[in-house]
């Protein structure tokens, strides 16, 4: 399922990115040969901005091969995406259309060139839908599983909603940015509101 960037909803890449990404493709910087984790509801796909005819979905395993998904991990979650917005996140990240409608053809991401390695945080359960399974140990069940997959980035839009200060989970990311910074950082991204 594809919509240009006239359709409503998660589906579609944040806008034409050519219009924000311009200088930075002619240095040559499309993100091709990087790898971005995702930790998000999941990931459709069947969508143009994901889809390989040739291959298959490399679910809890590492497959290079794949034109845009190194790896799929549902351990934490399902292997589909039922809001739509984990989809809208990887395709504004990394999504490049496969499809030649013209229209369809420009809605590119801002690194185009790169491949995912998606961690899905939401479950199938009805009762859970728009939360995400956040795990405790965020080291070696997220951050890790993206590393292994080749990640450099963590793209993660949620957050942690407490009631004041700081919540367990900033206490963990700090912690394995301090490790990791040792061995091969891993840049964690989150929203900022």
């Amino acid at each position: 399922q594809c919509a240009d960037s006239t359709g409503v909803g998660y589906n579609t890449p944040a806008g034409n990115a050519a219009l924000l990404g311009g200088e930075i493709w002619e240095r040559g910087l499309t993100g091709e040969g990087e790898v971005i984790g995702l930790g998000d509801s999941g990931l459709d796909t069947q969508s143009c901005y994901f889809r390989d005819p040739t291959m298959s979905i490399p679910f809890n395993r590492i497959d290079t091969q794949h034109r845009k998904i190194v790896s799929y991990h549902t351990s934490l979650g399902d292997n589909k995406d039922s809001t739509g917005h984990g989809t809208h996140v990887g395709g504004s990240a990394a999504g490049r259309s496969t499809s030649s409608t013209e229209s369809l053809a420009n809605e590119i991401s801002l690194a185009s060139g790169a491949k995912l390695a998606v961690v899905d945080l939401a479950g199938a359960r009805e009762d859970a839908k728009g939360s995400f399974n956040v795990p405790w140990d965020i080291a070696r069940s997220y951050f890790d599983v993206m590393r292994k997959s080749g990640a450099i980035v963590a793209a993660s839009a949620w957050g942690a909603l407490t009631g004041d200060g700081l919540a367990r989970i900033d206490v963990d990311v700090d912690a394995y940015l301090y490790v990791s910074a040792k061995r091969g950082a891993l840049l964690p991204v989150f929203p900022s509101g």
